[in-house]
């Protein structure tokens, strides 16, 4: 299976922003900037309100199944917290068409929404043109919720999670997408009808 690498403008440059990204602010943060505020994280005071943004690697072969690694930093207006009935999956579709990428985060939280830290379950990642799809039943990290509203939540992530880059018959590549950072702010909130 031949999967295809992000764009050729993201390896070449290291660093890939989206038009409307915030301009670089000098700080020192691992998120350069993604870090809007300077304080070296990556929350949801960095976000405007129905936005997020994420900080990802991706941990991909080239052609000669070298290892091929690119980081990216991407903002998005789309995004959403949905109930399960056991759950909460938090995901974002960033870039558009072909090019779009789609992150989930599930974390296991009964009931309505509530503000703490809840520990990420699992996770998985994909292209909008389907080229190649990771997932992690263990991804790794937690998600900080700060603030709930009647039909909103904000918050963002902490630590990192791996999802393995799924092959031919359901087996990993050694490929890796890696969530180092994602704050989103004001997500609606889709409730399940339980």
């Amino acid at each position: 299976m031949r999967l295809r690498i992000p764009s050729l403008l993201a390896l070449s440059l290291g660093l890939f922003v989206l038009p409307g990204c915030p301009a670089e602010r000098g700080n020192d943060s691992t998120f350069g900037s993604l870090d809007t505020d300077g304080d070296g994280d990556l929350d949801e005071d960095d976000v405007a309100p129905g936005e997020a943004a994420m900080a990802v690697t991706f941990d991909f072969l080239d052609e000669e199944g070298e290892a091929d690694t690119t980081d990216e930093a991407l903002t998005t207006s789309t995004i959403e917290l949905q109930q399960t009935t056991v759950a909460w999956n938090l995901s974002a579709v960033f870039r558009e068409g072909d090019d779009a990428l789609t992150i989930s985060l599930r974390f296991e939280h009964e009931g309505d929404l509530e503000t703490g830290t809840h520990p990420v379950s699992s996770g998985s990642a994909q292209p909008g043109d389907g080229s190649w799809y990771a997932y992690a039943s263990e991804a790794g990290g937690s998600i900080v919720i700060s603030s709930v509203g009647d039909d909103v939540g904000s918050g963002h992530f902490e630590g990192e999670a791996a999802f393995d880059v799924i092959g031919e018959f359901e087996q990993p590549t050694g490929e890796q997408v890696l969530v180092t950072g994602f704050a989103f702010r004001d997500a609606p909130l889709l409730l399940a009808d339980l």
